[in-house]
């Protein structure tokens, strides 16, 4: 069964995927937000890491692409 894929959303994409009462929250809610923010660029980016050539090219990536994708930190955009 092939992965599903998604394309890689910015800071600003995914924070209006959230609830506006989510986005306006005090400290707690949004260190929340942060985090799953950065565990969904990590399961992302693990799911990049497995792409094989064809995965890649029916994305429009080249390894490139994926190896800089890679090697940023999980906080990086």
């Amino acid at each position: 069964m092939a992965a599903q894929t998604h394309p890689m959303l910015t800071n600003y994409q995914v924070s209006l995927l959230w609830p506006a009462h989510r986005r306006r929250g005090g400290l707690f809610s949004r260190a929340s937000a942060l985090l799953r923010l950065w565990y969904f660029r990590l399961r992302e980016r693990d799911e990049l890491a497995r792409f094989d050539a064809r995965a890649l090219r029916d994305i429009g990536r080249t390894e490139i692409d994926r190896q800089r994708e890679l090697a940023k930190w999980f906080w990086q955009e």
